[in-house]
């Protein structure tokens, strides 16, 4: 390991869990996400946001209480559609759709 492994991760828009001799744990820095991968060192690291397209609870800032519910609120429903989406892949790959 090496300190251009780590940075190379962190360019690569990662953020830094933990790091071993053989590889780093890294995970996705937008909010809702949850990615989490393990990346090993010395190899091409590939970009966790490509085109840097971040949640909107990362890019907005909010004036109220009210007005941060409400982008949480929008920020949940994406999550749960992708979630569905996903469901719906997996099903259809297992033959049980």
């Amino acid at each position: 390991m090496s300190m251009d492994d780590l940075k190379a991760v962190q360019a690569a828009g990662w953020t830094l869990i933990a790091t071993d001799g053989d590889s780093t744990l890294a995970a996705c820095p937008s909010f809702g996400c949850g990615v989490k991968v393990r990346i090993p060192h010395g190899k091409r690291v590939l970009s966790c946001d490509p085109g840097l397209n971040r949640g909107p609870r990362d890019m907005r800032e909010v004036a109220t209480r009210g007005a941060l519910i409400a982008v949480d609120a929008q920020r949940l429903a994406v999550i749960e559609a992708d979630r569905a989406t996903v469901a719906a892949i997996v099903a259809q790959f297992a033959g049980v759709a």
